[in-house]
């Protein structure tokens, strides 16, 4: 399964220098600024980190609208994907329905994060690797309001969306067009683990406490984690042609754990 390429050809061996250095302007902004809002919010409260806040969202939009000043064609055909034909049942000249379309990458994609799911669920389970199944006080002690507005609201429109038009929709088609659509992509989701390093850090001191290995390790495998996650929803994009079904895996992912946490934190009360 590989991720379709950008107009660009070349993969880097002939992309000037400034296409590089526009490329790693948007990543290092992208990095900067998930990393260190989280941090200036962790700085202004006490309690547990939350799903991405409007701030987040509206900097992670704007790194796609650069994109989008950059490479407006590139960046929309890898987003929203080329049109789609006609089924071959279909009589010739027959307009594609995009809301079908839409339904069946929808569909794919909610599959893929429920088997990416699977895997992550373990831990709230079993003390895997930690001393004791995870628990986070941001999702165990929610209200059944505030449940159903995590996930049906936050989750899609503040975490999914602007996370995925920023890093599959923004940067992994200009490291696609410079390096490859497999080292494109690969690039892309380190740059994605490494911008979950605030939260990651965050999350190591609530969830880890009494864990037999080295904080570092735990914030280091978080990282990887994440990036293999990215990778999935890479994949799903690929598969499906555009965005949507990435966000729709990344939405059931993010879903699917908070509710398994919220769950365990009912049935403890």
């Amino acid at each position: 399964m590989m991720a379709p390429t950008t107009n660009d050809q070349s993969h880097g061996r002939t992309a000037p220098a400034g296409e590089w250095l526009k490329t790693a302007a948007l990543a290092a902004y992208l990095l900067a600024h998930a990393n260190g809002l989280f941090l200036r919010q962790r700085a202004s409260r006490s309690e547990a980190p939350t799903p991405s806040g409007v701030g987040q969202t509206i900097g992670l939009l704007l790194g796609f609208l650069a994109a989008l000043l950059l490479d407006r064609r590139g960046t929309l055909a890898y987003a929203l994907g080329p049109a789609n034909d006609a089924p071959a049942d279909d009589p010739p000249g027959a307009t594609p329905d995009l809301t079908k379309r839409l339904a069946v990458e929808w569909g794919k994609g909610t599959v893929w994060g429920l088997l990416l799911s699977v895997i992550p669920i373990c831990f709230f389970l079993r003390p895997v690797v930690l001393a004791r199944p995870v628990e986070h006080p941001t999702y165990t002690n929610l209200t059944v309001g505030a449940w159903l507005r995590l996930v049906l609201v936050e989750i899609p429109f503040f975490t999914a969306l602007p996370e995925e038009a920023a890093w599959r929709g923004a940067l992994e088609p200009r490291l696609v067009a410079h390096l490859g659509p497999w080292r494109g992509a690969i690039w892309a989701n380190v740059a994605f683990g490494l911008a979950h390093f605030a939260v990651t850090r965050a999350n190591s001191d609530i969830v880890g406490q009494g864990a037999p290995l080295p904080r570092w390790l735990l914030i280091l495998g978080g990282m990887a984690a994440t990036a293999v996650g990215g990778g999935v929803f890479s994949l799903v994009r690929a598969q499906t042609g555009s965005l949507v079904g990435a966000i729709a895996a990344h939405w059931a992912v993010n879903a699917t754990m908070s509710t398994a946490l919220y769950l365990r934190g009912r049935r403890s009360r």
